[in-house]
């Protein structure tokens, strides 16, 4: 449990500085699609804002911000495996794609990433 607890220290404190040093308006200018599954989110009904998400990034496949949204819902949703895959893909994409140049959401994905290695290496422990 406290590795548990640790994990989730670590990956709250990255999640707030990649926060910290946004310009969101910056960030929202650099989409590729300027919609966002976050438009209209309502904390009670994250999966209606999910299966929006679905929609938008098989329509938009290679669009990061996209899934980074669905990361940050699965989190609220308390679904850290699903979040996990999809920082498993977004890392894929961000490798693949030469002139992705957003460090910051590079730096995120590499804080979440290690995050979700540790968290797999926890329950393969338990």
């Amino acid at each position: 449990m406290k590795n548990y607890q640790r994990l989730i220290n670590i990956f709250c404190t990255g999640l707030l500085l990649a926060i910290a040093g946004c310009d969101f308006n910056e960030i929202r200018s650099n989409r590729d699609n300027k919609n966002s599954c976050l438009e209209k989110l309502n904390i009670e009904s994250i999966g209606s804002s999910i299966a929006l998400c679905d929609e938008l990034i098989k329509k938009y496949p290679a669009n990061i911000f996209l899934i980074n949204d669905r990361v940050l819902l699965h989190i609220l949703n308390n679904n850290k495996e699903k979040a996990c895959e999809d920082v498993l893909a977004a890392t894929k994409l961000i490798k693949s794609q030469d002139n992705f140049n957003d460090p910051i959401l590079k730096a995120e994905f590499r804080i979440r990433q290690a995050s979700c290695t540790q968290l797999s290496n926890i329950f393969a422990n338990d």
